[in-house]
Parts: C-alpha cells; sequence; structure tokens
C-alpha cells in the first residue's frame, strides 16, 4: 500500500472537508499538505528509529495506523476515532438517497 493509501486509510471523509477533484495545482496541494501532515504525525508517535528489517517496520506502521484509525480519539472529530466517524457518515449517506 503506498502512501496516499494509507493516508486515505486514516483520513475521515467528515474531516476531509469539500472533495478537491483533479490533478491541477490546487489537488495537488491539498494531497501534499494532508501527505505532509499525516508522515509528521507518525514520525512523532512511533518514532524515525531503526528496525531490524523491513517486515518489522511494516509491520509497527501497520500496528499504528489500524490503533489510528480504530482508537485512537481525534479532537477534530469530536474525541471520535476516524472509523467510527466513517461509519457514521456512511450511514448518514446511505439514509439520504
Amino acid at each position: 500500500m503506498g502512501a496516499a493509501g494509507l493516508l486515505a486509510t486514516v483520513q475521515a471523509p467528515a474531516a476531509r472537508g469539500p472533495a478537491v477533484s483533479g490533478s491541477g495545482p490546487l489537488a495537488r496541494a491539498a494531497d501534499g499538505a494532508a501527505a505532509e501532515s499525516f508522515f509528521a504525525t507518525l514520525k512523532t508517535e512511533i518514532g524515525t528509529g531503526g528496525w531490524p528489517d523491513r517486515a518489522s517496520a511494516r509491520r509497527d506502521i501497520e500496528n499504528w495506523i489500524k490503533f489510528y484509525d480504530e482508537r485512537r480519539l481525534n479532537s477534530a472529530l469530536g474525541y471520535q476515532p476516524p472509523a467510527e466517524t466513517r461509519c457514521a457518515w456512511d450511514d448518514r449517506m446511505a439514509t439520504a438517497t
């Protein structure tokens, strides 16, 4: 899974605001800012120390993403984990149509 996939995993649709589609400068700037924020948080929370091998690094990062998405409370989302916010959003969208 690439950086874009990892980023999509941890961001709730409601927290992203209006979608910016396309590949113009605005879309690239928004993508870049979100990616920078994601990787800064990752480095702060799990550090930048070395791992004995690639598999260990991948496992630790995947575990952190799972924690971040499913259990870590996010103040911007009303102190809910992103996964709960995403499920609530999906439920609202399903009943709205």
